[in-house]
C-alpha cells in the first residue's frame, strides 16, 4: 500500500485515496509503535464506562484519547520524586513487568476522594504481587496547593515512591 500511487494511475488501476491511505497508516501505526496494544477486561481493566465518564470523548486513540486497557502514548512529565522532566516511555523499559498507571485528578490529597479509594483497592488486591511483577505509577496534574510527602495517600507512598 505504501508503494502504490494515490489516486488513479494511467494503467486504469485504482489507487488509494488520500483519506484511505491516512486510515491505513493510522491503524498500522498503532501496531508498529506498540501503542495499539489493548488488554481485555480483567481485574485491573474496567471497560464499563458509563456515558459521559471518559473525560476525553472520541475514538482516535493514536492522538492521545484514553481508553481503559490501551497503552498510553509517550508524554513528557515532571517526575515528582526528583523534579526531572522525563519521557513517560523512557521510565518504562520493557522488562516483562506489568505497570498500573493511576491517572489522578486534583483529589489526590483528599483522603476520602475517588483516588484514595482506588489506590486502597489496588493495594489490597493487585499489588500483593511482587514488585518485580507489578509496578504502580501515579500520574497527577498540577495540584492547587503545595504538599509534602506526608499529605499523600499511604498506598501511593508504599507502592509508587520513585514512580510518581
Amino acid at each position: 500500500m505504501f508503494s502504490a500511487k494515490i489516486g488513479a494511475s494511467g494503467d486504469g488501476v485504482r489507487g488509494l485515496t488520500h483519506d484511505e491511505f491516512l486510515e491505513v497508516f493510522s491503524r498500522g501505526n498503532g501496531f508498529t509503535s506498540g501503542c495499539g496494544v489493548e488488554y481485555p477486561e480483567n481485574l485491573t481493566v474496567d471497560r464499563d464506562l458509563s456515558e459521559g465518564q471518559n473525560p476525553i470523548p472520541g475514538t482516535d486513540y493514536l492522538s492521545g484519547i484514553l481508553q481503559p486497557g490501551r497503552r498510553l502514548l509517550n508524554v513528557r512529565l515532571v517526575r515528582h520524586a526528583d523534579g526531572y522532566l522525563r519521557d513517560l516511555q523512557d521510565d518504562f523499559p520493557s522488562t516483562g513487568r506489568f505497570r498500573i498507571l493511576c491517572l489522578a485528578s486534583s483529589d489526590l490529597l483528599d483522603p476520602q476522594g475517588v483516588l484514595a479509594r482506588a489506590l486502597t483497592a489496588l493495594g489490597t488486591s493487585v499489588l500483593r504481587f511482587p514488585k518485580s511483577l507489578v509496578e504502580q505509577v501515579v500520574i497527577h496534574p498540577r495540584l492547587p496547593r503545595n504538599f509534602t510527602w506526608t499529605d499523600l495517600p499511604l498506598e501511593a507512598k508504599e507502592h509508587s515512591e520513585m514512580s510518581f
